[in-house]
């Protein structure tokens, strides 16, 4: 996007007090990253306007004339010249000697050439009258460019005139901001960045008619909040003035003739995008907005054939389709040279509707562009009223009908409330609330409550506290910290230094049940269990396979998938699921698995409506042979190992433990039990957390086609908490120093309990036993056992890791001398 800075000064006139790198540098912190800066026509000099006051042919040559120009206080000259359109009064560009023009043996701007007095073929010429290449406005060179319908005068310097700053700024880092598509948009932000005057936009309109050409609309889609035409009777269309074409061509826009100029003056200026159409050219009069049935096709103006998807917005006559609404006209109704009567178009389009239906179509519009981040629905008739001046002006048209509107219900927006002393707080650096409420203000939002406070004289901890409304422009502001943000940004990131935060940073407690299923896991994995990760839904099917009640479930009413129909109310089904596919797929028969989730208690609530969602344990093993005592006293070491008060009730039928979400003989009979828990208080009553179980053979084969044994069990982590004995944890501070390690190897008998021997060193270090426990921490470790023919040895391994000072070779020995001892006294052992 392309930025012009001699049409910024329409809005901010002080901007020319700035440099354009330090506009750039404001302009790319704190709006958009400006990628260049392009200096236009600067290096060509000494312009002026001239009136050609005589022109005689060139007495040597057929295709040259002689002109006479009046060039003001510069006075009267000669110049040679072969453009074919001079004339006597006509009005042109002038380089005096001396002065710069650009090369005419290129097309190439930036080569540029000295004019100098000489002779042509026996006739003095004194200066050079310029065509539009040779300054640098296009590739005209076949004939000089014509300032006659301007306002300028002989002598007046020409080449400040054309001189420009443009600015490209990237548009990607404007996403969200459609309000900064437009020059006026742009000077706004830099008037409050460099707190400087802005004139905002404004139109003075005479709805006076003159002529009559009416015109019918009519809206059938909800993704138009917007639509007025208005008609133009008379209007010549022609080659457009020298203002909007150097306006435009400073910004790299093509001029195409007078309408289509103006329409898209008033688009870079404003940011509206605005639609001409030839009134002869709409069939009946009448203009609908409507959704394009699937399939329908077009012609657009770019002479390509598009395809249309149902619910695309399209601009229609009684025959035809005219354009795709927002982002491309249809061929045919384009403004021509021989158009005399002219509608014009000013609309709001819903902006996804816009952006999906030019991204499927290929489409990127300027239009389109803007249609797609908004635009402001307070600029929209203004627009319009401002085309209408600009065209009747220009060409002579005369209004000939009032503007005909069709407004969807106007969307108020919500005042957002702020305490302008979280400014401070949340920037990092102090801004005064008045400071904050200028900024505000300079960028159009509105502030109320501020005469309410004194803003110079508040107490420290006294909130601050406005109800800020946001411009018409603004469709990203909804929340105080869009608006803290919007302060931040003006006062400038830049500004700001990186500070740690004041607070003392502490760890997070782990919470209870988070240690639980730690506990738990760790025991099952010394166990040799494998952990599970499943979904949090099951399919229909499975539910009723194991005849899960659907009313102590949550069904999914848009499930993605089959599979997903419902929510689960027991981890079992998940693991059951990964047993079958460890079966089918990896040919596993025996295994263990086990999975800590969440699962949904439809007949608890949390708060209203909401179902509690409990921790829960599910265990699952498969074996060819009976494992059911087994898999049990594997249950039993983790309840010891958490030192619960556990007990089993044995459940004839496997259906009435009050955790057993299964249906009737789902559970094999006589192999499934409640699992209970109790405090040590002899008057409390145990109480369900889970159940074991074997599933049926005949469900097992059922479900997996397998002849094998199944054993589950699934525990209420939730209510196992309150029992749990939790130990409390004790840390000392890693070692910075280097450890040491003594290795000691030992022949042992074959009853000799190597467990019971580590645990032996251990409970003496713990004791006080070894004289350096309390500056030394040592671990004890098997490192190897031997055994052959009838010998056995094993190798421990004293790991020394000092707390205050490296040991020394002394330190060591003495360490291991005393262990020695200790085993001495303990063990009659031989030291291999």
């Amino acid at each position: 996007m392309l930025i012009s800075k001699n049409w910024l000064k329409k809005y901010i006139p002080e901007i020319e007090k700035f440099d354009s790198l330090q506009i750039a540098k404001e302009l790319t912190t704190k709006v958009a990253e400006v990628e260049q800066i392009i200096e236009l026509r600067e290096d060509i000099s000494k312009i002026v306007v001239a009136t050609i006051t005589a022109v005689e042919k060139h007495p040597n040559a057929d295709k040259l004339s002689v002109c006479q120009v009046n060039a003001g206080p510069m006075g009267n000259m000669q110049v040679v010249c072969g453009a074919p359109n001079v004339a006597v009064g006509m009005k042109a560009a002038l380089s005096l000697v001396g002065g710069r023009v650009y090369s005419s043996s290129t097309k190439s701007i930036g080569n540029t050439m000295e004019v100098v007095e000489t002779d042509i073929r026996g006739v003095k010429s004194t200066g050079m009258l310029c065509s539009e290449r040779e300054l640098g406005l296009n590739d005209n060179h076949e004939t000089i460019l014509d300032l006659t319908e301007t306002k300028f005068t002989p002598g007046e310097e020409f080449d400040d005139v054309i001189r420009d700053t443009v600015f490209e700024i990237e548009n990607k880092s404007l996403t969200h901001r459609g309000d900064c598509f437009s020059h006026q948009g742009i000077a706004r932000e830099l008037s409050a960045i460099l707190n400087i005057g802005f004139t905002p936009f404004n139109v003075q309109f005479n709805s006076s008619q003159t002529a009559s050409l009416p015109i019918e609309i009519r809206v059938e889609t909800q993704k138009c909040g917007y639509f007025a035409v208005v008609t133009i009777k008379g209007a010549k269309v022609s080659e457009s003035p020298f203002w909007l074409k150097l306006e435009l061509g400073n910004i790299g826009v093509d001029s195409i003739n007078n309408v289509v100029d103006l329409a898209n003056y008033v688009m870079y200026d404003i940011g509206q995008p605005l639609h001409t159409y030839d009134y002869e050219k709409i069939a009946d009069n009448k203009i609908t907005v409507r959704e394009a049935r699937d399939g329908e096709r077009y012609v657009g103006i770019d002479e390509k054939e598009y395809t249309l998807n149902k619910g695309e917005v399209v601009i229609t006559d009684n025959k035809s389709i005219q354009g795709l609404a927002g982002i491309l006209g249809a061929k045919g109704s384009e403004i021509t040279d021989e158009t005399e009567d002219i509608v014009i178009e000013a609309a709001r389009f819903d902006n996804y509707a816009v952006l999906a239906a030019a991204r499927k179509n290929g489409i990127r519009s300027e239009a389109a562009i803007r249609f797609s981040k908004n635009v402001d629905p307070q600029i929209t008739r203004k627009a319009l009223e401002n085309i209408v001046n600009l065209i009747t002006d220009i060409t002579g048209g005369e209004l000939s009908s009032e503007i005909v509107e069709i407004e969807a219900v106007a969307v108020e927006k919500d005042p957002i409330k702020i305490d302008l002393k979280d400014v401070s707080r949340v920037v990092g650096v102090e801004i005064k609330p008045q400071k904050s409420i200028a900024t505000l203000e300079k960028l159009g939002f509105t502030v109320n409550e501020k005469s309410d406070i004194n803003t110079n004289d508040i107490s420290v901890n006294a909130p601050v506290e406005v109800n800020v409304i946001a411009p018409s422009w603004r469709f990203d502001t909804r929340i105080a910290e869009d608006l803290i943000e919007e302060i931040a940004r003006i006062y400038g990131y830049d500004l700001i230094e990186p500070q740690l935060p004041a607070r003392k940073t502490a760890a997070v407690k782990i919470p209870d049940i988070s240690e639980l299923k730690r506990a738990i896991s760790n025991i099952l994995l010394r166990l040799g269990m494998d952990e599970q990760i499943n979904y949090s839904f099951i399919s229909e099917s499975m539910r009723a396979n194991l005849g899960i009640d659907e009313n102590n479930m949550l069904k999914i009413i848009n499930a993605i998938s089959p599979e997903l129909n419902w929510v689960r109310s027991s981890i079992l089904p998940g693991l059951m699921k990964g047993a079958k596919l460890n079966t089918e797929v990896n040919s596993m028969r025996n295994f263990s698995i086990f999975e800590i989730g969440r699962v949904v208690d439809k007949n608890s609530e949390i708060e209203k409506d909401i179902p509690s969602q409990p921790w829960t344990l599910g265990m699952l093993s498969t074996t060819d042979e009976d494992r059911y005592l087994e898999f049990k006293s594997q249950i039993e070491t983790v309840f010891e190992g958490l030192e619960v008060n556990y007990s089993w009730q044995e459940i004839g039928a496997g259906n009435n433990a009050i955790n057993n979400p299964f249906g009737k003989d789902v559970l094999h009979k006589g192999r499934s039990a409640g699992l209970f828990v109790k405090s040590n208080d002899e008057n409390s009553t145990a109480e369900n957390i889970g159940f074991l179980g074997e599933l049926g053979r005949a469900k097992t084969y059922e479900m997996f086609g397998l002849d094998k044994r199944i054993v589950m069990m699934e525990v209420n982590l939730e209510k196992l908490l309150p029992h749990w004995l939790k130990r409390e944890s004790s840390y000392k501070n890693v070692s910075t120093l280097p450890e040491s390690y003594r290795d000691i190897s030992y022949w042992i008998g074959d009853d000799f309990k190597i467990g019971d021997f580590l645990t032996y060193l251990e409970e003496q270090n713990s004791i006080g036993k070894i004289s350096s426990s309390d500056k030394v921490d040592l671990e004890f470790k098997l490192i190897d056992e031997y055994t052959a023919e009838k010998q056995r040895s094993m190798t421990i391994r004293i790991v020394m890791k000092p707390r205050h000072s490296t040991l020394i070779d002394q330190k060591i020995n003495s360490i291991n001398e005393e262990i020695e001892q200790l085993v001495k006294a303990k063990y009659k052992l031989q030291i291999r």
